[in-house]
């Protein structure tokens, strides 16, 4: 359940005297803990590291007293005096090894831990720097006097919790529009902003000790909040630039670079850049979601270091507290109310508190609660919503209390997983088919019931569109994400992402010549037999067949997930067509029934509530145009036909795309690979040659999670896909962390499911088109029949996983044979046959 945290401290003074603690159990002091900054540079390294160090203080050595330190050996044109070269310095340490100074060795270990203690690459890395700190002469960029106008973007304030210098880069200071142009002119002024860019970091390298058990790295915080984007391609070329000289010319002198507040232009323009770079440098450069720079800042810096703009308790020049000042912290858990109270023992006293808060919908009070009981409250600040910070002061006339009130009203989690936890209560499980559908004039939605205990219980919705050849489904968004597996058939879809660009441009002779327009749209994607597509909450898309077959997807709808701020119930908000239409035309006509009217209530034109004349105006269209956005008159429901095609751009897909459409990127992540205008929403589960574990006389399983796609670990969701020969067994197993939705497919299994009484909760022939949920811990086998199975399944975490009772890797296999033969009363020969009889790891194969 989400927490919030608040931080708080305060002083008491008597008029202007000396401050005076408050005891509180919790505002206890937690001392230091230590630097981990050059540990892997002390001398408990491996042997191979030893070694590594040894060879390269000896090249060092040679390469100085050779006269090659600044280039290759044997080059004429590098001159120096040999006594010069000894005297050689980098950041204030003699790089010359037999001067013996202790830290000689910490500057050699970055550039051995940058080139994974390749002794040849880091010396051609520290020659290479040498050369570039001689030619751009770094040694003296102290002494320059550089873009004076820039003097409050960047600033050292503070340190982090191990010690490490804090340096802030804010454009929030960033000079008007006027002199970012000037700054970011390409006529040298550019060269001077990087060389001004430069001395920060040369600045901020004043502040470490490179002695053993000092602190040789800084933490930087760069706010891109007010950033110039005016001058996008100067700024490309700077930002490029500038990763490129911190990860050749400053290895292990950034231990992170935090960024927030960064715009969506800036994510688009450094994901390249930071593609040219070693993963371990890439692994500095954090990207914060606003909604977290907060939360994610105080993981790195104790509040009181932390500057009170990103909602730490540090304000500069600060006349009442200083970062010696001690903080309380206190976690308020979800629908609870917490109180602070700072008791005053004596009067005549002005007591200031700072609080500051980590989390949202938090409700915050202060009043004075005087000891003597004839006394009146007085109430210091009303009830009212906590932003980031709040610092306040009241002059004590009697001994009494601060009493500050904090609530988190943070309850909807904590009331969804409460009735989870009810729903869950399941005494049988039944495999569930469709019990509601909505006919279009292209096809068909069916919909499984979503009340039921079972989908209450996973905190999902389910439901099948099947859309006939040329059908097109309508544009429409929902209020949770979608998760959706293609059954058959082949098409294409499209994502409406807010305030990416229009990608998709057309010139005059890709479009039919009567048309007298140009066409511009975001990306579309191709989707095929066997894909998994995920879906955003809040993600306009829409669906289009374009084969000679059925075209059907199994949809599963995770309304329980924390980005649906709104019911349980599965909604979708259509921005096109009247989804109402055809059915109600065919009841009129007295063709079908009353189905698919409970799933009425959660589907609907929105256009349809707003006055035509808003419409008219916020389109700047006439009257007559906007009210054909209500679809009022439309009866062809929200699957259409299009009789001549649905007409749009997309480039053929060709070999290479689709080989690493069904492959995937197997390279880490951190959230620049793929920007939110350009991730992945599709990967292919079918392909055979993609499963994690196959038995070529059992079967296969495949799973997609966030590793192999990344945009599930925003979903919270993953999916897994299993084909089974005749009579094979997929192993007993329950999940660890998450609820499972299984999908047949194709072919029946016997499925056993078993809850935690021992009860056998569900024992039943599984079939095609059939859905059975799995909760949480549940154990559960599966036995194909003489026709095989197959089945696609759904799961409520983007890193699931399975414990396997059976096999080469389960739980039995890992326990103690003595343990096995004394908890079931065997002998251990039988322990032993159950141990070991399976040499299989999760696909059995079963007898004929």
């Amino acid at each position: 359940m989400p927490e919030e945290k608040a931080l708080s401290r305060l002083q008491a003074k008597e008029d202007d005297s000396i401050p005076t603690d408050f005891e509180s159990e919790e505002d206890q002091e937690i001392p230091d803990q230590p630097s981990h900054d050059d540990r892997a540079c002390e001398m408990e390294m491996n042997i191979s590291g030893k070694k590594s160090l040894l060879k390269f203080r000896c090249k060092v050595e040679d390469a100085i007293l050779g006269n090659y330190i600044f280039g290759a050996k044997g080059n004429s044109r590098i001159k120096g005096n040999l006594n010069d070269n000894k005297d050689i310095t980098l950041w204030g340490v003699p790089l010359l090894p037999s001067k013996g100074h202790e830290g000689t060795n910490i500057i050699l270990m970055k550039f051995l831990k940058a080139k994974d203690y390749k002794v040849s690459d880091a010396f051609a890395m520290l020659s290479k720097m040498m050369k570039w700190r001689r030619d751009f002469k770094v040694d003296g960029i102290l002494d320059e006097k550089l873009c004076p106008e820039l003097e409050n973007v960047w600033r050292i304030n503070g340190v982090d919790k191990e010690g490490r210098p804090l340096c802030y880069l804010s454009f929030r200071d960033f000079p008007d529009k006027e002199m970012k142009k000037k700054l970011l002119r390409a006529d040298g002024k550019l060269e001077e902003f990087l060389r001004w860019r430069i001395q920060c970091i040369e600045k901020g390298i004043q502040m470490l000790n490179f002695n053993p058990g000092g602190t040789n790295c800084i933490v930087q915080i760069s706010d891109f909040k007010n950033a110039p984007r005016q001058s996008i391609k100067e700024l490309r070329w700077f930002c490029k630039k500038m990763i490129n000289l911190l990860h050749d010319y400053y290895p292990g002198i950034m231990y992170k670079d935090l960024f927030i507040n960064v715009p969506l232009w800036f994510f688009a323009m450094n994901a390249l850049n930071l593609r040219q770079i070693t993963a371990r440098s890439k692994n500095k450069f954090i990207f914060i979601k606003s909604a977290k720079v907060t939360k994610t800042l105080l993981k790195y810096i104790n509040p009181e270091n932390l500057l009170a703009e990103y909602g730490g308790l540090k304000r500069e020049n600060d006349l009442e507290f200083s970062t010696l000042d001690k903080v309380l912290e206190l976690n308020v858990r979800a629908n609870t109310v917490e109180h602070i109270q700072i008791p005053v023992n004596e009067a005549e006293r002005t007591v200031t508190w700072d609080v500051i808060i980590v989390g949202s919908e938090v409700t915050y009070k202060e009043e004075f609660v005087p000891i003597d009981d004839c006394s009146y409250k007085v109430l210091l600040q009303k009830e009212k919503k906590m932003g980031k910070g709040v610092r306040n002061s009241f002059y004590i006339r009697e001994p009494g209390n601060i009493v500050i009130t904090i609530g988190n009203g943070t309850f909807k989690k904590k009331k969804q997983q409460q009735q989870q936890d009810g729903q869950c209560q399941i005494q049988r499980l039944n495999p569930q088919e469709p019990r509601d559908q909505i006919q279009a004039e292209a096809g068909v939605t069916e919909f499984w019931n979503h009340n039921d205990k079972q989908f209450q219980c996973a905190g999902v919705a389910m439901l099948r569109h099947t859309i006939q050849p040329r059908g097109f489904l309508l544009p429409s968004y929902t209020n949770a994400p979608l998760l959706a597996y293609v059954v058959r058939g082949r098409g294409f879809f499209g994502l409406m992402i807010p305030g990416c660009p229009e990608t998709f441009q057309s010139s005059q002779t890709q479009l039919d010549r009567r048309l007298r327009f140009q066409d511009r749209h975001q990306k579309i994607g191709h989707l095929r037999e066997g894909d998994i597509i995920a879906f955003s909450a809040g993600t306009a898309h829409w669906v289009y067949n374009e084969g000679d077959q059925e075209l059907v997807l199994v949809v599963l709808q995770d309304t329980t997930n924390n980005i649906n701020q709104l019911d349980t119930n599965p909604r979708r908000f259509f921005i096109a067509g009247n989804p109402r239409g055809y059915q109600q035309q065919q009841q009129q006509q007295g063709q079908q029934g009353q189905q698919g009217e409970q799933q009425w209530q959660y589907w609907g034109n929105i256009f349809r509530g707003f006055e035509v004349e808003t419409l008219s105006d916020a389109f700047n269209v006439n009257q007559e145009t906007a009210k054909k956005l209500q679809c009022e008159d439309d009866q062809r429901g929200h699957i259409i036909k299009v009789d001549e095609g649905l007409k749009v751009l997309r480039p053929p897909i060709t070999q290479g795309q689709q080989q690493e459409q069904e492959y995937g990127g197997q390279q880490g992540y951190n959230g620049l690979e793929e920007t939110i205008c350009t991730a992945r929403v599709r990967l292919n589960i079918d392909n055979p040659s993609r499963a994690d574990f196959y038995n070529p006389q059992a079967g296969r399983f495949t799973t997609i999670n966030s590793y192999k796609l990344p945009i599930l670990g925003f979903l919270k969701l993953s999916a897994e896909r299993g084909v089974l020969r005749r009579n094979a067994i997929f192993t007993p197993h329950w999940k660890v962390n998450s609820h499972g939705v299984i999908y047949v497919t194709n072919g029946e299994a016997r499925v056993q499911i078993v809850d935690h009484r021992g009860e056998n909760v569900l024992d039943e022939q599984l079939r095609e088109g059939q859905i059975v949920v799995v909760p949480m811990n549940y154990a559960i086998v599966k036995q194909a029949g003489n026709q095989g199975f197959e089945w696609v399944g759904f799961n409520t975490n983007d890193k699931a996983m399975i414990n396997t009772i059976v096999g080469r890797t389960s739980t039995f296999r890992g326990l103690p044979t003595s343990v096995i033969a004394n908890a079931l009363q065997i002998s251990e020969d039988q322990a032993q046959q159950l141990k070991f009889n399976r040499q299989e790891t999760l696909i059995f194969r079963g007898k004929d």
